[in-house]
């Protein structure tokens, strides 16, 4: 029931493996896939890690049974096996995995039941892991009837290939809208238009973080490009700031049913991918626009008119630093409620101050 981490070893060698297992590592996973790594270089790699309290995992190359089954029988206790699309694809592979009656591996443990023992035969079902690899858009596409596959320990996911399959780059982490927009764990997909994920420039120093899409955004699926966006789009220039010079987001990806405030439930789902978007941008400044966004990245639920203007330094899963970052009123109330423009454009200049010193 506690977390684990896995170690990886895609180049050869014995001792490599051996000082990989020895650092204190819950598991080690030797690459035959698209590691440098052939079968007798696996199994001296496993016979190295035995002196170490770590579980020896193997990835295995492709889905095929006698490679699943030569790995087992060299006496990995693990399997990753790459490429599962489907359900009937995670049947075979763990399959391969398990003795009759419970799969259909063939018996031959010759490492595997020196270095176990006795009770590896008995045990061998029941302690064995198998893990899939989602890493493909069908995959993804059936990934709930993938994990339901009986005697299936977990998945993995390889970000390269499904990346690509989304027609991505083979980038580990990647801001591209197509992977966002496959996923359906936000219920708010479900009912908007279009996939609202950010604009502007990635490489800028300045990120500003708003609420969610609006009505506009959702028909043409770039954020602030409404009535309260326009406005925006001035109170940046009147500080020699374009979408050229920042990146423009929401703490939502979809749009609310008829603009709504987002739910918590609804913001915790897009929050991580908002996390990893931040850490990935890297910026110096960031700027959160109205009370959910505030609320969302700091866990502060002070309101907006109290925290505008007060400068925090925010910490961001991913970096090392924190950001300097402003709060400030969102656009959509500065056209509800005019009179308060006088604070926001307080709140720009401190921006524009603070960016020149930096």
């Amino acid at each position: 029931g506690k977390p684990v981490i896995n170690a990886w070893c895609n180049m050869p060698g014995a001792f490599l493996a051996e000082a990989v297992a020895s650092m204190g590592w819950d598991a080690v996973t030797i690459d035959t896939q698209h590691g440098l790594i052939g079968y007798a270089e696996m199994v001296a790699m496993l016979q190295a890690m035995a002196a170490a309290p770590v579980t020896p995992i193997v990835r295995v190359p492709w889905n095929a049974p006698g490679e699943i089954m030569k790995a087992l029988d060299a006496g990995a206790y693990g399997i990753i096996c790459p490429m599962i699309n489907n359900r009937a694809e995670a049947e075979a592979f763990v399959g391969a995995c398990r003795y009759p009656p419970g799969g259909y591996r063939s018996f031959g443990p010759v490492r595997a039941a020196m270095y176990a023992g006795a009770g590896y035969y008995p045990e061998a079902n029941d302690e064995l892991l198998t893990f899939a690899m989602i890493e493909t858009a069908d995959g993804l596409a059936n990934v709930d009837e993938i994990v339901a596959t009986p005697g299936l320990d977990g998945i993995y996911i390889g970000p390269s290939d499904l990346s690509l399959s989304h027609g991505g780059l083979p980038n580990q982490d990647s801001q591209e809208p197509s992977l966002l927009a496959a996923f359906d764990g936000c219920p708010l997909s479900v009912t908007a238009t279009n996939l609202v994920f950010n604009d502007g420039n990635p490489a800028a120093d300045l990120m500003l973080i708003g609420e969610a899409p609006g009505a506009e955004e959702d028909r043409i699926g770039k954020p602030f490009i409404g009535p309260a966006g326009k406005l925006l789009d001035r109170m940046l220039a009147s500080i020699a700031i374009d979408r050229t010079k920042c990146l423009i987001t929401n703490i939502v990806f979809w749009r609310p049913p008829g603009n709504r405030t987002p739910t918590d439930a609804e913001i915790q789902v897009c929050l991580p991918f908002l996390q990893r978007q931040i850490a990935l941008v890297r910026p110096r400044h960031l700027v959160l626009i109205g009370g959910p966004s505030f609320k969302a990245l700091t866990g502060n639920p002070a309101g907006i008119t109290r925290t505008r203007g007060k400068w925090l330094h925010l910490k961001v899963p991913g970096l090392d630093s924190p950001i300097p970052t402003l709060p400030t009123l969102h656009p959509a109330y500065l056209l509800r409620t005019p009179a308060a423009k006088r604070d926001a454009w307080a709140d720009w200049l401190a921006l524009r101050r603070s960016m020149d010193r930096s």
